[in-house]
């Protein structure tokens, strides 16, 4: 009997404590980083880009492309598509430079290589910090 008192009070102590603590550190404004707001990221879907499969100096059909870029604030939307005409140059630019050097056993397309390609040009073309990932919502093959 005698113990569960004693286990009864020191609950009620840690909750009492607990409590006190979490008060002091409202009442001097200090915030849970977990509860901060964070910032909204943004998404931007851009038209479908087409690329050109060459398979020994021919041309043997095309690739499309849907692509997303996440951008690292909501707040960059504007900026990016003021930007885009440039972005989209340098995206399809590197796709057909990557189908005419392409070896001739190598795969039509390497979406990790052209995700980390694309992120290089992004960031290049808009600065740092401003895409963190380019989402490949489909990608479709047609061969002539």
């Amino acid at each position: 009997m005698k113990i569960k008192k004693l286990v009864v009070v020191f609950v009620l102590l840690l909750a009492i404590g607990g409590g006190a603590l979490g008060v002091t550190k409202f009442l001097d404004g200090e915030e849970d980083p977990l509860l901060a707001p964070q910032a909204e990221v943004g998404f931007l879907r851009l038209n479908p880009l087409f690329a050109p499969i060459v398979r020994h100096r021919q041309f043997e059909g095309y690739v499309v492309l849907s692509l997303e870029l996440e951008l690292a604030s909501h707040d960059d939307l504007s900026y990016v598509g003021r930007r885009m005409k440039s972005l989209r140059d340098a995206f399809i630019e590197d796709l057909h430079l990557q189908a005419v050097g392409r070896r001739t056993d190598a795969p039509s397309i390497d979406l990790r290589e052209l995700k980390k390609r694309f992120l290089v040009l992004s960031e290049e073309v808009l600065g740092p910090g401003i895409v963190t990932d380019i989402l490949v919502q489909s990608v479709m093959e047609r061969r002539s």
